[in-house]
């Protein structure tokens, strides 16, 4: 029942990553190289509704997550429940703190838009910008944290998820985040664009496909 669960909600936390990605393309995504992801020039041409939209769609992803993130509880509370609510409840935490960030952005894609990002503007989009990223970098701390929990839980063996499925770890895989800026175009500044969220459709698909095989696993030990 636990693994169909995780299945389930991990479906669900898949469409979430899958729906921030898009609100990453609407703000800024492009064709083009892995460093030039967030271009000021490709932001400034942007229509009205994709910023509007690319922004809105943050709180509701968020939400999203979090429900997805019950897949973690379920794959990890059968051997420590606690652990499991720290990890999932956690984990859902920073990604609230990761839809703010995400609304936020719209508000710096008009500021580039109307030209108040540079010039007499300069320092208060600066302050804006310094805000948002506070947010940012709150979400990447705890994440990270969040992370390292994980990490034990699978290695230990506290959890239903495989050992090997540390390789797709949302924490490992953030450090490696500057590897995406060196992509060449024209996939580049997609993948470097919406890095985080595609990290997570790769762990989210992961839990979706193990959970299955878990169940399967457990019915013949039980057997």
């Amino acid at each position: 029942m636990k693994t169909t669960s995780a299945r389930i909600f991990g479906l669900i936390g898949l469409g979430a990553a899958l729906l921030m990605f898009v609100g990453d393309m609407c703000l800024y995504g492009h064709l083009g190289s892995g460093g030039d992801a967030i271009s000021r020039i490709v932001i400034a041409n942007e229509s009205d509704t994709r910023i509007v939209v690319g922004g809105f769609i943050g709180p509701i992803a968020a939400i999203l997550y979090s429900v997805g993130f019950f897949s973690v509880y379920f794959m990890i509370s059968p051997r420590s429940r606690m652990l499991a609510i720290v990890i999932a409840g956690g984990a859902a935490a920073m990604m609230v703190i990761g839809g703010a960030f995400h609304a936020m952005w719209s508000i710096r894609a008009f500021l580039i838009k109307t030209g108040l990002s540079s010039g007499d503007y300069q320092a208060l989009y600066n302050q804006i910008k310094d805000y948002t990223l506070l947010f940012y970098n709150t979400m990447f701390a705890g994440a990270e944290v969040v992370s390292v929990f994980l990490l034990f839980v699978v290695l230990s063996g506290r959890s239903l998820y495989p050992r090997w499925s540390v390789v797709v770890n949302p924490g490992i895989l953030f450090l490696l985040r500057p590897l995406a800026d060196l992509i060449p175009a024209p996939l580049g500044a997609i993948v470097s664009g919406g890095y985080l969220n595609l990290v997570f459709v790769v762990f989210f698909s992961v839990t979706v496909l193990v959970a299955p095989s878990i169940n399967d696993t457990l019915q013949t030990h039980g057997a």
